[in-house]
């Protein structure tokens, strides 16, 4: 399959930016120094750098040693010789500087072309050596209203919630109230609730198999009863003893989002809390992600979080975009039902 400009534009990006790594230490820059915000509530939605403030942190800076011995090797006199006095180098930017540089302007050129494929808003942030180094804020949250996108606007994570409810796994793992390779029988012990087609695939499935996805069940079983229906998940799981693996148990790949719930909602068990309390106590507390959202309610009444909309694209090449209620994931929580912000979500990828 031939690659077309769009790939090759993405390919040298990141060619570039490898190159600058590599070879940043000997690149001349503006020899201003460029400072980067550190604080999150910063939105740099702007074209040019925002105006620094008193509260922004300069990038650590390359010795003087160091830049001597790279610009004489620039002007082609050997590291031993000495041509005399020459003035001392002044401070160069960290060339981790001209990289976000870079990386903003990514972001915002690959939005731009996303905004008019009928993409309302969206947040990115880097962060370097645990600090914030750039917050892009783009967009819209709402179409009717107008509001932009901010720090604080709330996303529906999806299946990024897994990794929030695997961790929590974890977390009883080392109290040892918990082991990977407990049965999930273990906790769904009544035949009447929890049952499998494959006696061996019951008795054997563990909490690892369904939060590796190698439960043997197709991948995206359960799924229409989840994001069409809006089923409860009693009767999604339920459901599952009727249903024939498509492979061995413990051997192979096969994403579900029913069975991946299993695992978190195995560790409520095993606290006697909801899972969504348990989430709260564990993670999003400590980690001071007090906005986050483990159900779909509390996203929908937050005041500031972004809307759901469907993207319509219709044979003159117009796009239509209307609001539509979200999925309602709460049935399948520990699999995808979370809501946080970009400004809380950097504790999180700190974390």
């Amino acid at each position: 399959m031939g690659v077309d400009w769009v790939d090759f534009r993405i390919i040298g990006g990141i060619i570039f930016v490898c190159a600058i790594v590599a070879v940043g230490a000997v690149l001349f820059y503006n020899s201003d120094t460029l400072e980067i915000n550190n604080n999150p509530n910063i939105t740099n939605n702007n074209t040019t750098n925002p105006t620094p403030s008193n509260n922004q942190l300069t990038l650590t800076l390359l010795s003087d040693n160091h830049l001597g011995h790279i610009s004489g090797l620039l002007l082609g006199s050997s590291p031993g010789s000495s041509s005399g006095p020459s003035p001392s180098p002044g401070p160069t930017p960290d060339p981790m500087d001209h990289i976000i540089g870079v990386f903003d302007q990514y972001v915002k050129s690959t939005f731009s072309k996303a905004s008019e494929a009928g993409l309302p808003g969206a947040a990115v942030v880097l962060i370097y050596n645990g600090k914030i180094v750039s917050m892009n804020t783009l967009g819209v949250r709402d179409l009717e209203s107008g509001l932009p996108v901010t720090p604080d606007t709330l996303f529906l994570l999806a299946s990024v919630t897994k990794t929030f409810s695997a961790t929590n796994v974890a977390q009883q793992v080392d109290k040892g109230l918990m082991h990977w390779n407990d049965t999930v029988n273990t906790y769904f012990n009544d035949p009447n609730e929890f049952d499998l087609y494959d006696p061996n695939a019951y008795n054997g499935l563990t909490i690892a198999d369904c939060l590796k996805h190698t439960s043997g069940l197709p991948a995206a079983e359960g799924d229409a009863e989840a994001f069409t229906f809006n089923n409860s998940y009693s009767h999604m799981l339920y459901n599952q003893r009727f249903v024939l693996n498509t492979s061995a148990l413990g051997t192979t790949h096969q994403y579900n989002n029913v069975m991946y719930a299993l695992g978190g909602y195995s560790a409520a068990i095993a606290n006697n809390k909801l899972w969504g309390d348990l989430i709260k106590e564990e993670l999003l507390n400590p980690l001071g992600m007090n906005t986050a959202t483990t159900n779909l309610s509390d996203f929908l009444s937050s005041p500031n979080h972004a809307t759901h909309y469907i993207t319509y694209y219709n044979d003159s090449g117009s796009i239509s975009r209307t609001p539509s209620y979200p999925p309602a994931l709460d049935e399948i929580g520990p699999a995808g039902s979370m809501g946080a912000s970009i400004n809380q979500l950097v504790n999180w990828l700190n974390f």
